[in-house]
């Protein structure tokens, strides 16, 4: 966003906006949603080969044409979480959920905020217990909001599972894993599926 509101951009770039927005949106007819979208799918294509500035750039001019547009905000919270500034992450995709009238797309972004939430919470010390554990409550909630919107989405289901290893809840990260799984999810990584199992193993021979 150009560091607004808190940078007032000067007058010059005002202007270069102007012509910016002028000549983008004329490309569609004037129409600068239409071109805000295709400016954030470029982003989203830049993001996809781990191009953080370009994307940046494609996401910032996105939202110049329409700063309505969830598109853009999922994708400022997607370039904080890549470049670990979780709460920057957060910040935005809770945005881009509040802006997102999408049906179909407003699962995934319920479940890009879970992540950005679960990276958020693995980044405290431990020793700061009760904040970590609020940001995975959060995770979690922002997990199955999307599951409950969409009940066969199978990436949500396989990254509430890492979620809830990183929060060290095995039991429930292998039931996660399971359903994503059954709904045709690509596998967990090799280590962290290892780790579930030999974690779960470990809980129910202690139970027996």
């Amino acid at each position: 966003m150009y560091g607004q509101p808190s940078i007032t951009r000067p007058d010059f770039l005002q202007k270069a906006d102007a012509d910016f927005i002028l000549n983008a949106s004329s490309a569609f007819g004037g129409d600068r949603q239409a071109a805000s979208r295709e400016w954030a799918g470029q982003a989203s294509r830049f993001l996809a080969q781990g191009n953080l500035d370009f994307a940046m750039r494609r996401y910032n001019q996105a939202w110049l044409l329409d700063d309505t547009n969830y598109e853009v905000y999922w994708g400022f919270a997607r370039v904080g979480v890549e470049s670990d500034n979780f709460e920057t992450g957060v910040k935005f995709m809770k945005q881009a959920v509040e802006l997102c009238r999408d049906d179909f797309q407003l699962p995934a972004v319920y479940s890009d905020l879970g992540v950005a939430f679960s990276f958020l919470a693995n980044s405290v010390p431990h020793e700061r217990a009760s904040e970590r554990s609020a940001a995975f409550a959060s995770a979690n909630d922002a997990f199955a909001k999307s599951i409950a919107l969409s009940p066969k989405y199978a990436n949500a289901w396989r990254r509430w599972s890492i979620s809830l290893a990183m929060e060290r809840k095995y039991s429930e990260a292998a039931e996660k894993a399971q359903r994503a799984k059954e709904m045709g999810a690509p596998p967990l990584p090799p280590k962290l599926a290892k780790e579930i199992e030999d974690a779960v193993a470990l809980t129910y021979g202690a139970q027996k």
